[in-house]
């Protein structure tokens, strides 16, 4: 009995040490990419293509040919430009919890969203951080545009 409840304290501890944000589960996926369009996740750039996987944490980086989209859980649709560089800083998607939140950083570039389910049950859970201010999210579909450094 004590080697299985040494077990489940160090299986505990493990579990305790992941990110709580689940870095490694994917909330969304790549739709569309034309051109060159990168993504990093722990310093490792790698080129995306339709399918790539989209968890928080991750960055992504737009050529200047490149442009790319994003569907998320919640039905959420993010188009981006050349020349961005978009970082998705949080995703929750537990409605029977109330547990919604979308936000993003845009450090460049430009975003088409459409909105999901989080923006309609609680517009106020998403936000996109740029390098000016933040974008708060009150109707169905915005743009933006921030210029290059």
């Amino acid at each position: 009995m004590k080697k299985n409840a040494w077990l489940f304290l160090c299986l505990s501890g493990l579990l305790a040490a992941l990110p709580a944000h689940g870095a490694s589960k994917p909330v969304g996926y790549v739709m569309t990419v034309q051109g060159n369009v990168t993504t990093t996740l722990k310093g490792t750039p790698t080129v995306i293509k339709v399918g790539t996987p989209v968890s928080v944490g991750t960055t992504f980086e737009t050529g200047e040919n490149g442009s790319f989209g994003i569907t998320l859980e919640d039905g959420s649709v993010m188009s981006f430009g050349p020349q961005s560089t978009f970082t998705l800083e949080a995703f929750q998607f537990a409605p029977a919890k109330g547990a919604l939140k979308l936000a993003a950083s845009l450090k460049r570039g430009t975003l088409n969203y459409v909105a999901g389910t989080i923006a309609r049950l609680k517009p106020e859970a998403v936000e996109i951080l740029t390098p000016n201010g933040t974008i708060a999210s009150r109707s169905a579909q915005f743009m933006a545009k921030i210029d290059h450094e």
